[in-house]
């Protein structure tokens, strides 16, 4: 079997029996029994002499305009919306890429990818979004921000056009989008699952006072009501300004460095920084000055720390923190960067999967795409591990949970492959 065709694989749909909150706890989504396999649709690694052998362009994905009358109706149209002009055109450039290699290596004659600019805007979304509409869609993937999805929800709705929504935000899900992001709340949920597992019920947190810090608190407060969870103290700083980091991280560290010179017995305690990038270095780098060191608090994380750079920093090593499993996403970007001779960014990824779900979709229920068709229990297994969409259209995930180490990041959980049924969740 050809690498494409591996990287095609199957999906098995199976039917929807319940309907439940976005906020359910990931250890009852995925358990290791009772559960469906989730269906393959992302690549092994190819051998050299394959890999050499597919570095191949995929054409120009066909664009439309006014003037252009609209592909066969007995073709599958799948609307892209992404921002291909504007402030963020370079990310909508990866997407878009991202989105064509999919439809290149499935080779669906009978799909026909059409990308609309949205420019990045509310107001260019709803444009992009007429014109699908008058392109005789079946669905639509994108928008990728949450302003956007949020504006074409009417108009999508009006003429029964589901929208994979490439955002996080699970407001959209109530408007009838589905939102395919990678979810904080689920990454923060399964990295402290893993550090209680591994015997720590002491924990710190210090986040923004912005929507992200709130569903952070909101995820912790879930955890709260567990008897052998305890939340010593939370800090919270401006996400504009930073203003009140500094202070927050004093009063941590000094709550950790006391507790434990009150230790009776050795306690294990972890501090929660759900910020990645340079507010991350900037709390870490606060916390060692303060006097604190990896023998007196585990640090974890989110998503937001996917970034291999952060093993340049003695001071993170040991950090958890939960993720899609790299394993076959480094297969993808890989492929990628052999096709567009770039590297993609980290989100390229949830584009190639809407797309190859798309086509198996259409697959499974011709041009009929519909929320009962999006919606399984067995769920997909694409580059970016197992994930399938629950009757709530949130996307729920397969999460590793890994390390942060010198040069990099090591898997220290692996992602789980298997997925709860809808009616065994509690």
């Amino acid at each position: 079997m050809t690498y494409h065709k591996i990287l095609v694989g199957f999906i098995i749909l199976f039917a929807a029996t319940a309907c439940h909150s976005g906020n359910r706890l990931m250890q009852n989504v995925f358990p290791s029994s009772q559960s469906q396999q989730p269906a393959l649709i992302a690549p092994p690694p190819p051998s050299p002499k394959a890999a050499q052998d597919q570095v191949k362009l995929p054409p120009e994905v066909r664009t439309l305009t006014d003037t252009i009358f609209p592909p066969a109706s007995s073709n599958i149209n799948v609307a892209l919306l992404l921002p291909l002009t504007g402030a963020n055109a370079a990310i909508g450039k990866d997407l878009q890429d991202a989105a064509q290699l999919a439809l290149f290596d499935l080779k669906d004659a009978n799909i026909n990818l059409l990308p609309f600019d949205t420019k990045g805007t509310p107001e260019g979304a709803l444009a992009a979004m007429n014109k699908a509409v008058a392109a005789r869609v079946n669905i639509v993937l994108g928008p990728l921000f949450s302003q956007e999805a949020a504006a074409i929800s009417a108009t999508a709705k009006a003429h029964s056009i589901p929208v994979v929504s490439f955002s996080n935000n699970t407001y959209l899900a109530q408007q009838d989008i589905f939102v395919f992001g990678f979810m904080p709340q689920q990454q923060i949920t399964r990295v402290l699952d893993y550090a209680m597992q591994k015997g720590i019920h002491d924990y710190y947190v210090i986040a923004p006072d912005d929507v992200f810090g709130q569903s952070t608190l909101q995820t912790i407060e879930l955890f709260k009501e567990r008897g052998d969870f305890k939340l010593h103290l939370v800090g919270t700083y401006n996400s504009a300004t930073n203003q009140g980091m500094v202070e927050a991280a004093r009063n941590i560290a000094k709550s950790i460095l006391a507790e434990k010179k009150r230790d009776s017995t050795p306690t294990q305690r972890a501090l929660l920084i759900p910020e990645g990038g340079s507010k991350l270095l900037e709390i870490s780098k606060l916390m060692a000055g303060f006097g604190l060191n990896a023998n007196d608090v585990r640090l974890i994380g989110s998503g937001q720390w996917d970034d291999v750079s952060l093993g340049n920093y003695r001071r993170l090593y040991g950090g958890w923190f939960a993720t899609a499993s790299p394993t076959q996403r480094n297969v993808f970007e890989k492929h990628f960067e052999q096709t567009y001779k770039y590297k993609p960014v980290r989100i390229a990824s949830i584009a190639y999967d809407a797309v190859a779900l798309a086509c198996f979709l259409s697959q499974q229920s011709g041009n009929h795409l519909s929320t009962t068709t999006i919606i399984n229990e067995r769920g997909f297994a694409g580059v970016d591990g197992a994930f399938r969409f629950a009757p709530n259209r949130i996307a729920e995930r397969g999460l590793a949970v890994l390390e942060v180490i010198p040069n990099g990041f090591e898997i220290v959980n692996e992602a789980p492959k298997m997925l709860k049924n809808f009616s065994q969740q509690q």
